[in-house]
């Protein structure tokens, strides 16, 4: 919202309502085949929709003008209604329909795809199709200095998700009203990213219809080997999609990548074998520029970790552990320098972190990676193996980007060992929804119990703990909101502690097993996620091998705090 504590909005059902109407209508009807319809109920019919909005109009007098802090609050209002309207369908689409309206009039599009996002989380929708329609409402009214900030947040996750799912015509129409906003004056900072970004769709859609010819060619004749390697390196270096592209580049015409390609396809269990292909795509990658040298190189990390797990030894093991650091020190100058590019401030590259930090996953967009069809988080730390990110999607986060979460359907698979050791694990999460409801923000749990460890909500909605072989019970007291919170567990052998933004919060006793392994947004019940996990997002993930100070704990918390990275 504006600053300007003067201006005035009208919140009248309008061009965007219409809009809204258009693209919710349509959204229902449309699901590309590579977008799996989820099971969700349906858009109320319009009549019905309309009579709950003649009940909202007399209760809140939706014609009246307001200013823009009364119509943030009136959005907060309606947001918070359609939480406690869960079993009321109607209702609840009726009131986040209206508080994207809000939104959108006031130009804030960050927030106007948040309430998309819930919209999409309980209804039948294409949230892309919405989002793409609702951007395109935005834009060309986007006039001040913050809408077109917020528009081009905003826009940026949406273009990544787009091009993720090959509707480039959805990302250039995006990509390209933006560029058009910030040709004001208010825009200056953004343009030239705006025209970046732009031309870059415009090339990765180039590519793609490249790729579609080169693939019909080599089904046409396997043999042909320059078909081969256009489609190898296209998917390989401009995708990253290494299982399609590996078998063409081993029957390409460029002889030094088949044989790399065909070492690769091998997949040697031997460190040796693996630390050489690693070396030849760290090599290759040197020869590279900008994405496709990033590409290359996680490749060739993807390929030092096996070499690491498979007990790579002596002077290999030295030169794989410097590239590994080496690697993480480049993904995290270039989150900072899109951290700074929003903020518009520098973040200091020496780590402010307290010592002892042996897994760190911020999920900002440069430590995310694909292998297949797994997407992964990669530690920062140099000390863990990447974490799984299963769902979910990139979002706005207290630094850089957040990973959305949604009980068993997306959630973070750590990896990281439960054991009975001192540790300190520190993560902030927020959820979308408020109230007196199960929620499971991180841990593990075996079966028969004893053998616990998590931090989660209870059917109160009361923040608790669970340790060994005792349940939660509610000892945290705080209720469960819809803000950005900071939690640090504890476990010194004997209980387990909890800091709630960087304050002491409760304690309880107990010791707990080995077993299994951590989930972040929900927690592991003997490898598989418990499905009342967190419905909202997890940013900035640590985890220590000691018990940190409360010093330390308030130092973590207001890195997070400050906007700063881990890293």
């Amino acid at each position: 919202m504006s600053d300007e504590s003067n201006s005035k909005r009208t919140t009248s059902i309008g061009a965007t309502a219409l809009v809204v109407f258009l693209a919710l209508a349509a959204a229902a009807a449309e699901f590309p085949a590579d977008v799996e319809p989820p099971a969700k109920l349906p858009i109320p019919p319009q009549a019905e929709q309309q009579k709950r909005l003649d009940v909202l109009n007399e209760i809140y007098d939706l014609q009246k003008q307001r200013t823009d802090e009364e119509v943030g609050k009136l959005i907060d209002e309606l947001l918070a209604s359609a939480d406690e309207s869960r079993g009321k369908p109607t209702d609840r689409f009726v009131l986040l329909r209206k508080a994207m309206e809000l939104a959108s009039d006031a130009g804030d599009a960050v927030l106007t795809m948040e309430v998309v996002d819930r919209i999409a989380a309980d209804f039948q929708i294409d949230p892309m199709l919405t989002k793409g329609k609702m951007l395109r409402t935005i834009a060309p009214n986007a006039k001040t200095k913050e809408q077109i900030a917020s528009l081009v947040e905003a826009s940026n996750a949406y273009i990544d998700r787009a091009i993720a799912q090959k509707r480039f015509d959805y990302a250039l129409s995006v990509a390209t009203l933006v560029y058009r906003a910030t040709q004001s004056v208010q825009g200056k900072d953004f343009r030239k990213d705006a025209l970046k970004q732009q031309r870059d769709v415009q090339r990765l859609h180039a590519d793609y219809q490249k790729l579609a010819e080169a693939v019909r060619a080599v089904q046409a004749n396997p043999t042909d080997a320059e078909a081969n390697l256009t489609a190898g390196q296209l998917y390989c270096f401009s995708y990253g999609d290494w299982q399609r592209g590996l078998h063409h580049l081993a029957r390409g015409s460029d002889a030094t990548l088949a044989a790399l390609a065909n070492a690769d396809l091998a997949a040697p269990a031997e460190w040796a074998k693996q630390a050489k292909i690693g070396n030849g795509w760290w090599d290759l990658a040197a020869k590279k520029n900008d994405a496709e040298k990033d590409i290359l190189l996680r490749r060739a990390v993807f390929w030092y970790e096996k070499a690491q797990s498979a007990g790579v030894a002596g002077l290999t093991k030295v030169k794989i552990e410097k590239r590994l650091e080496e690697f993480a020190k480049m993904e995290q100058e270039a989150a900072e320098k899109e951290a700074a590019k929003r903020t518009g401030t520098a973040r200091a590259t020496k780590s402010a972190l307290p010592s002892g930090a042996v897994a760190i996953y911020t999920f900002d967009k440069a430590t995310i990676g694909r292998e297949g069809e797994v997407t992964f988080a990669r530690d920062l730390s140099g000390k863990w193996k990447p974490a799984k990110l299963i769902g979910g999607g990139l979002v706005p986060g207290v630094s850089g980007e957040a990973f959305t979460v949604g009980g068993s359907k997306a959630y973070v698979d750590l990896g990281i060992p439960h054991v009975p050791a001192p540790k300190t694990v520190c993560f902030w999460a927020k959820s979308v929804e408020a109230g007196s409801r199960t929620l499971l923000l991180f841990g593990y749990h075996a079966t028969p119990a004893g053998n616990r460890f998590y931090v989660g909500f209870d059917t109160k909605g009361i923040l608790s703990l669970g340790l060994g072989g005792s349940p939660w019970g509610g000892e945290g007291g705080v209720k469960l909101d819809t803000a950005w919170h900071h939690y640090t567990l504890l476990y010194d052998g004997t209980k387990m502690g909890l800091f709630l933004d960087g304050r002491p919060c409760c304690v309880k006793k107990g010791t707990h097993q080995a077993g299994g392994s951590y989930f972040l947004g929900t927690l592991s019940m003997g490898g598989k996620p418990h499905a009342r996990g967190l419905r909202g997002a997890v940013d900035e993930f640590v985890m220590f091998d000691r018990v940190l100070t409360p010093e330390e704990i308030g130092k973590v918390f207001e890195l997070g705090a400050k906007g700063k990275s881990l890293r």
